[in-house]
């Protein structure tokens, strides 16, 4: 899916200064870098079984921190930068934005392209 790929790259658009929105597939340890510099971060991704755009409050735990030589959850990489770095951002989301299709193509469906624009708004209140 490229839903949250899309999102941070609106995001990245609007160049507002003090905000850095990197469009990635997969979360790796080469971001802690980018989280442990961060006051808030937003993991945003598109969720099959949510039926909204919602905001879930993140937490570092230290027990989610295995398997480093692949994507890792939000949690272990807030745990990663906090090990790494010495801090981890006082906020962390994951925003869960709905959509139905993951299959490959170019087209949003009418659930993805209503998650973006009210996962576009979600943000604009939190910068």
């Amino acid at each position: 899916d490229g839903l949250g790929q899309l999102i941070a790259q609106h995001v990245a658009d609007w160049a507002i200064p003090g905000v850095l929105a990197l469009a990635r597939h997969e979360l790796t340890p080469e971001l802690a870098a980018d989280v442990a510099a961060a006051d808030e971060v937003i993991f945003v991704d598109a969720a099959l079984h949510t039926d909204g755009v919602v905001f879930v409050p993140v937490n570092a735990a230290s027990s989610d921190r295995a398997g480093l030589n692949h994507a890792l959850t939000p949690a272990a990489l807030l745990a990663l930068a906090r090990a790494a770095f010495g801090r981890s951002p006082e906020r962390a989301w994951q925003l869960l934005v709905p959509a139905r299709d993951f299959t490959l193509g170019s087209a949003l469906s009418d659930v993805a392209r209503d998650g973006l624009a009210r996962a576009l708004e979600g943000i604009a209140h939190r910068v």
